[in-house]
């Protein structure tokens, strides 16, 4: 998997909170998907120091192939069901937060199911003005056993939005549309 990020300037911290609806379901594994198709575990992981400011501040939607799924907010993960053959996921630019855009690519090449992380580090950039804080998001593909820890540990359940099981290219949004 190649993952692609960005990394922004200093992260804008706003009033209010997206969260888990309190009746989401904990984390249990879902029936395989069948038919030529992969479960794909998407769920937002934490900073380093426990927060998430890019989570926090609302939810985010991650695009598959150019349709909305679901708002990935901190503490939640969803499962999607995917064909064979390689998908674009993505969470585009938010910039009233300053959170990330982030693109990657995900080949699901049989019916194995994956456990995708996104999560944001903080790191240090050096701009005209010197260093300053910033946030980078990235995606990673982790092993079945630790993922189903940390979902066990962070997450419950939110629906995706259905996917077209054979989208054309009409069903494509345009980028930025929501």
């Amino acid at each position: 998997m190649r993952a692609r990020t960005a990394v922004v300037g200093v992260v804008i911290f706003l009033a209010g909170c997206a969260s888990v609806p309190a009746s989401a379901p904990a984390y249990s594994r879902a029936p395989d998907a069948g038919d030529g198709r992969a479960n794909v575990y998407v769920y937002r992981g934490r900073l380093d120091d426990g927060r998430d400011p890019c989570s926090r501040v609302h939810a985010r939607t991650l695009f598959v192939d150019g349709r909305p799924a679901f708002d990935l907010v901190q503490g939640a993960y969803t499962v999607l069901s995917l064909a064979v053959g390689t998908h674009r996921l993505e969470l585009l630019r938010d910039a009233a937060s300053g959170c990330a855009e982030l693109e990657f690519y995900l080949h699901v090449e049989d019916s194995r199911s994956r456990y995708v992380r996104i999560s944001d580090v903080r790191t240090m950039v050096t701009l005209y003005d010197g260093p300053h804080a910033a946030i980078e998001t990235r995606a990673e593909n982790l092993p079945e056993s630790a993922a189903e820890a940390e979902l066990q540990a962070c997450c419950r359940y939110v629906a995706a939005d259905p996917l077209p099981s054979n989208p054309s290219p009409s069903d494509a949004l345009i980028r930025g549309h929501r």
